[in-house]
C-alpha cells in the first residue's frame, strides 16, 4: 500500500433520485462518509431535457417553477417530489457536508 499513500480519493453521489425518501438519502450520506474519501460531492438528480426523469417530472408536476433550466445540481434541486420537499432536500444536502 505504500505506493498509494499520495493517492486521493473522490466520491460523487447523486441524491433525490425518483422514489427516494429521506431515509434512503440519509443512508447514502452515511455510506459516503464511511468511505473516508478525500473529497466528496453530493448532487441532486436533475431532470435534463430528453431524459425519462424529465418526462416523469413533467407528468407529475415535480419541476419547481423557479428552476425550469437549472444546470447547477450541486446545491440546487430542480425537483420536489411527494417524498422530498424543497426544504427537506436543502436540509439533507446541508447534512451531507
Amino acid at each position: 500500500m505504500e505506493k498509494y499513500k499520495f493517492l486521493d480519493s473522490m466520491g460523487l453521489f447523486i441524491i433525490a433520485l425518483l422514489g427516494e425518501e429521506e431515509s434512503s438519502v440519509l443512508k447514502t450520506i452515511k455510506f459516503a462518509k464511511s468511505l473516508n474519501c478525500n473529497y466528496a460531492s453530493f448532487s441532486f438528480a436533475t431532470p435534463d431535457t430528453g431524459t425519462n426523469l424529465r418526462d416523469e417530472a413533467i407528468i407529475n408536476n415535480w419541476i419547481l417553477s423557479d428552476s425550469k433550466e437549472v444546470r447547477d445540481s450541486s446545491s440546487l434541486s430542480a425537483l420536489e417530489t411527494n417524498e422530498l420537499s424543497k426544504e427537506n432536500l436543502k436540509k439533507l444536502w446541508s447534512h451531507a457536508y
